[in-house]
């Protein structure tokens, strides 16, 4: 006891050797026990043998020694029955804390700490230290500060059947019908401090602090309402948590890291915060709110309407299977782009127009294929040419004169100020004048003008047209429109007309030799069928031969431009 070694011997007879552990260098030490039967215990056998303790079926306190002054002996420390207290001290000790809610301290050193069964509280403290769990353990809690540690599970339990998950500041491990382990502030420090770095299976598999990380990300909710948080990080390890929703309108907050998160049913409410993260609304009604980093919107068909705001970054909207570029439709309503990639799921961008600097759109978009789009927003408001041209050439990719009209775009009066790019064409509208004149960049097409600035938009005034002038072979022609409003349904009209008038130009014989015509050019189409509405196009129409008539090119890029 103490520093004593103590030698119990017949029933009632024992050696006290005083201080033989107080003294380093041998001194007060007995180097050899000899025994009748020829039997020799020498130095290291004796400590050995000194260092085997057992306690009682009672509520034990059992010792380790420090060493501090003499030999430093590695304990091996059996408990019982009782709620026991063990203190292992220096060396590397190992402990059994058998039945009971047992408080084990490791101390220093490298210890090997063994609950066994009842809710023990394990503290390895200082060193390398190793816990061993088996089945009916118990619920036991493990407070750690330095060093490489492991935690080992015993015969039949192997990763497949364990579930591990990230509980505030602790790791949680279950496993077993009721056994569980609460690694405590695991994630509540920096630079390793309360971590288990490794994870060791029955099975031989063995997870590193990278792969627990990655398992306790993986998070998932129910078919009730769940509100599931993810963790900012501040004082630990930052994980890039993986939140799924089921059932239920869900709310999920990702705060820090690159989070991956999966709405499911319901009209969820998903704030990514910090990071780049990756969200999936999926069914139902969403509100995504990707706040700051890099993030990635995902929609696939069915997943309704949903909302996003943004908030800086390099954004992304990514569709899935079946979404084709011809299948999606954009349209700038009041300071939001509204997307809408199917007849039922459209998603709008809130507030993309309402800032200069463009922090609140989504730069890019994806399809299956992986072809990439940049998302211009400065086409996408642009009114005049620009909607009569995305009508035209959608019609020509085959959608019906009511779905177009369904999708002409109410908004508010703006003002066309800019150089236009026309879909479908190589030609460019410039702007000549203030008059709001555009030509295009060849000089050898239709020129689309407007005496005013503003185009008026509403539930049936369309577009305000108040005098157009376009070019007819080299001569500039102009007129009062027959209506300062065109509706829905005379969109329809201008639209009808178009088609017409490509089918009518395939003969010669509805042209002549005047000048040179490239019905490719959808400006020129736009002009002629503005110019009225009621009467036919073929005598606006000018070509040379068969030789530079070709069928029109409908692949229009529309509101974006691939990558």
């Amino acid at each position: 006891m103490g520093g004593n070694l103590e030698i119990r011997y017949g029933e009632s007879d024992r050696i006290v050797v005083s201080e033989m552990y107080v003294w380093t260098y041998g001194t007060g030490f007995v180097e050899n026990i000899e025994f009748s039967d020829g039997k020799v215990l020498d130095k290291d056998a004796i400590n050995h043998e000194a260092s085997v303790r057992y306690g009682t079926n009672e509520a034990d306190t059992m010792y380790g020694y420090d060493g501090t002054c003499g030999y430093d002996i590695n304990e091996t420390l059996y408990g019982y029955g009782g709620d026991d207290v063990f203190n292992g001290n220096e060396g590397n000790d190992i402990i059994y804390g058998g039945e009971g809610a047992d408080t084990v301290f490791g101390g220093e050193g490298d210890d090997h700490i063994v609950g066994e069964s009842g809710d023990d509280t394990l503290n390895g403290e200082y060193g390398d230290d190793t816990y061993f769990f088996n089945v009916w353990d118990g619920e036991d809690i493990i407070n750690e500060w330095t060093g490489e540690d492991r935690i080992v599970f015993g015969e039949g339990i192997t990763a497949e059947n364990v579930g591990i998950e990230r509980v505030g500041v602790n790791l949680e491990i279950r496993y077993g019908e009721s056994d569980s382990i609460v690694v405590a502030g695991m994630y509540a420090w920096t630079y390793g401090q309360g971590v288990a770095e490794n994870i060791e299976f029955s099975d031989g598999t063995v997870w590193d602090i990278d792969a627990v990380n990655h398992e306790a990300s993986v998070r998932y909710g129910t078919d009730e309402n769940d509100t599931m948080n993810g963790y900012d990080g501040t004082c630990g390890y930052d994980i890039n948590e993986t939140l799924y929703g089921y059932g239920g309108d869900d709310e999920f907050n990702g705060n820090e890291g690159n989070d991956t998160i999966y709405g499911g049913e319901g009209n969820d409410t998903i704030n990514g915060g910090s990071g780049d993260d990756h969200i999936f609304g999926e069914s139902g009604d969403d509100t995504l709110n990707g706040d700051n980093g890099d993030d990635t919107y995902i929609f696939n068909l069915g997943d309704g309407t949903d909302i996003i705001n943004e908030w800086f970054g390099e954004d992304r909207i990514v569709f899935g299977e079946g979404i084709l570029i011809g299948n999606i439709f954009m349209e700038k309503v009041e300071d939001r782009l509204v997307i809408r990639y199917s007849e039922d799921d459209y998603v709008t961008v809130n507030g993309a127009y309402q800032r200069e600097d463009g922090a609140r759109q989504v730069e890019q978009m994806e399809l299956k294929d992986r072809a990439l789009y940049n998302i211009n927003y400065s086409t996408v408001s642009l009114d005049l040419v620009e909607s009569y041209i995305e009508s035209i050439i959608e019609a020509e990719e085959g959608l019906s004169d009511e779905q177009i009209s369904d999708e002409i775009p109410e908004s508010e009066e703006v003002q066309i100020t800019d150089d236009i790019d026309i879909p479908g064409s190589d030609a460019e509208l410039q702007e000549l004048s203030t008059d709001d004149v555009y030509e295009d960049d060849d000089h050898t097409n239709g020129i689309v003008s407007d005496t005013g600035s503003e185009y008026s938009y509403g539930d049936e005034e369309v577009i305000d047209l108040q005098e157009i002038s376009w070019k007819e072979c080299d001569d500039i022609v102009s007129e009062e429109s027959d209506t300062d409003f065109i509706t829905s349904e005379e969109i329809d009209t201008v639209i009808e007309s178009i088609i017409e008038f490509e089918d009518e130009y395939e003969s010669d014989e509805n042209c002549s030799d005047a000048c040179e015509y490239d019905d490719s050019d959808v400006d020129n189409m736009v002009s002629l069928a503005i110019q009225d509405m009621s009467e036919s196009s073929e005598d606006n129409v000018c070509d040379s031969d068969d030789d530079n008539s070709s069928d029109s090119d409908s692949n229009s890029e529309q509101l974006w431009v691939e990558e």
